[in-house]
């Protein structure tokens, strides 16, 4: 394996670099090769930490990882191809306390199709991302794929959101607000803003097993959605952190 630390200002000289390499604002960029000659690994670095897009091949060339880091952590998405360049898997990536989580998992089959039972993620579908104020947000929220087998019964499904910081800890327990889904899959939040300016709803989907009378399975599927409301910014504060799964358990 032969390796080579290019210092990034000297790259971005250079008129033949390629594409994602231009939209990184990194310090340095390192390359690995394989004997053959093919690249084996681009990693963006800054300031010694990795930053940016990160990328691992196979040795016939072919895409294997395409992962985002954000201050040595991996954040955002993380998408795995086989040898031939097709889609594996998509990780959605959260950051929770400084520690990154899979929050939502795609698998695909060798057609290229979303392979469901293997699956574990929602879908988000807001009413517009530019209100004026006084007007209604409604965000409606599907659940494309349980954790749990599909046809498994006795599971309870709701919907938490509100009172939560942007690594998704519960900081505000009166405004947190929950809706039971039942049977559905899906559920639709009504939400009426008292800020004007940049604002996120943030939740999660809570999936939860009752194993046995000592034991519980619990699943949590974190969501975020930013919208914007016409005026001037109003800004809002938390006061406390509560740990996230002691709460949820008994909610």
């Amino acid at each position: 394996m032969k390796r080579i630390i290019v210092v990034f200002l000297f790259l971005m000289g250079c008129g033949k670099c390629p594409e994602f390499v231009k939209d990184f604002n990194s310090d340095i960029l390192s390359l690995e090769y394989f004997k053959n000659g093919n690249i084996e690994s681009i990693m963006f670095l800054k300031d010694g930490k990795r930053h940016g897009r990160n990328l691992i091949f196979y040795p016939n060339g072919k895409l294997k990882v395409d992962a985002k880091y954000n201050n040595d952590i991996c954040s955002d998405i993380l998408t795995h191809f086989d040898s031939l360049g097709n889609i594996e898997v998509i990780y959605k990536i959260i950051v929770q306390n400084n520690r990154p989580f899979i929050n939502e998992e795609i698998q695909y089959n060798k057609n290229g199709e979303i392979d469901i039972e293997k699956s574990r993620y929602i879908s988000l579908h807001p009413s517009k991302d530019t209100l004026s104020k006084g007007e209604k947000f409604v965000l409606k929220i599907r659940l494309e794929a349980s954790a749990y087998p599909q046809n498994k019964k006795d599971i309870v499904r709701k919907v938490f959101f509100n009172g939560l910081d942007n690594q998704y800890n519960i900081i505000d327990l009166k405004n947190l607000k929950v809706i039971n889904l039942g049977d559905k899959k899906e559920v639709v939040l009504n939400i009426f803003p008292t800020c004007v300016g940049n604002q996120t709803v943030r939740g999660f989907l809570l999936e939860k097993e009752q194993v046995s009378k000592k034991s519980t399975s619990l699943n949590a599927i974190f969501f975020s959605q930013d919208y914007y409301v016409k005026g001037d910014t109003l800004i809002s504060h938390y006061a406390y952190d509560l740990d996230f799964w002691k709460l949820v358990k008994d909610l």
